[in-house]
This record gives structure tokens, sequence and C-alpha cells, in this order.
């Protein structure tokens, strides 16, 4: 049977699938170990609000964004490259803020 010859374009692609699915196997990983605690912490009303939503807000990132963000940075490419832009920024923040704030 023959070898399929990958080009360098496709090599780097397939490192870059690897990396972002071994780094959000193990965020998942260690959050399904200690996901009891965790919870247990944002769920603590006794606790100030912003570590609990920081703590949540970065397993949550762990597990959507982390490997992607790792990517951009390994490969020194930007965000803006994918669609992300700056234009509205604080407009989308203050929506944030103001939808999220009866939730709070």
């Amino acid at each position: 049977m023959k070898k399929l010859q990958l080009s360098e374009e496709q090599k780097r692609l397939e490192i870059d699938i690897w990396i972002i699915a071994l780094v959000t196997l193990r965020v998942f990983l260690f959050y399904a170990a200690t996901g009891k605690q965790l919870m247990s912490f944002v769920a603590n009303s006794n606790i100030f609000v912003v570590p609990r939503l920081l703590l949540h807000a970065g397993a949550q990132f762990g597990v959507a964004g982390l490997g992607i963000t790792i990517i951009c940075i390994l490969r020194k490419e930007n965000f803006t490259h994918f669609g992300l832009l700056q234009k509205n920024i604080f407009k989308a923040i203050i929506g944030t803020i103001i939808y999220f704030v009866p939730s709070i």
C-alpha cells in the first residue's frame, strides 16, 4: 500500500490539530478530576464573585480556546487573521456586561 505524501502545510496543520486536541484533553481531564472541588468553590456564595467567575471562565477557556491560542502564539499569527476584530469592541463589552448583570 502506498504511503500518503503530505505537503508541508498539511504536516503543519496535522501538528496543530494534535496540539489543540492534547491541550483540550488535558484541561478536560483536569476539570473532570477536580470538578467537584471547582464547582463547590464556584457555587460558594461566601466568596466574592470575581475569583469564582475567573476560575469558571478559565476552565471554559481551557477547554474551548487555550489550544488555539497556543497555536497562534507558536505560529506567530494574529487573531485578526481568523476574523477577530477590534472594531466595536467596547460596544460588545458593554453589551455583554449589561446582558449578564441580571444573572449576577
